[in-house]
């Protein structure tokens, strides 16, 4: 009889994402789809690469600032999203893990590992609303020279 023995390859164990994971990251693909859609409004009010001069209005400004203003609130919500679903699933996972009453270093990795990633995609998020409206600025104090 041939006996083959092997070892679990611990990276490539892959579990599926909870009901409450699903939705975090469909907020997060909201917030990137927000985001492209402000960038591209202000580019069509105000072009990005000056291939045409922009009258210098106040409906233009105050258009880009509304922009902003929603970017930082988006921001902001996002945050607070990610904060929130952190903290639900962190209680939810030591609760099953007090309910165990064992728990292995893998368990542990498996949960940092996680957390890390949803942590870094809403920060992710964040950055990039925080750059798309920093841009937007940077054009608002362009019009006002």
């Amino acid at each position: 009889m041939l006996q083959v023995s092997g070892t679990w390859d611990l990276q490539d164990i892959h579990h599926h994402p909870s009901p409450l994971m699903k939705l975090y990251i469909f907020f997060l693909l909201l917030v990137w789809v927000f985001g492209l859609v402000k960038l591209v409004k202000t580019w069509i009010v105000v072009p990005p690469f000056g291939k045409r001069l922009i009258e210098k209005g106040d409906l233009t400004l105050r258009a880009l600032e509304k922009a902003t203003l929603s970017l930082a609130l988006w921001s902001k919500a996002t945050l607070l999203v990610s904060a929130t679903f952190l903290m639900t699933t962190l209680a939810d996972v030591s609760d099953r893990l007090m309910a165990e009453k064992a728990v292995g270093s893998f368990t542990i990795l498996i949960i940092t590992r996680d957390f890390a990633q949803a942590l870094a995609f809403g920060l992710w998020s964040v950055l990039f609303l925080y750059v798309i409206r920093w841009h937007i600025l940077h054009r608002i104090s362009c019009l006002r020279m």
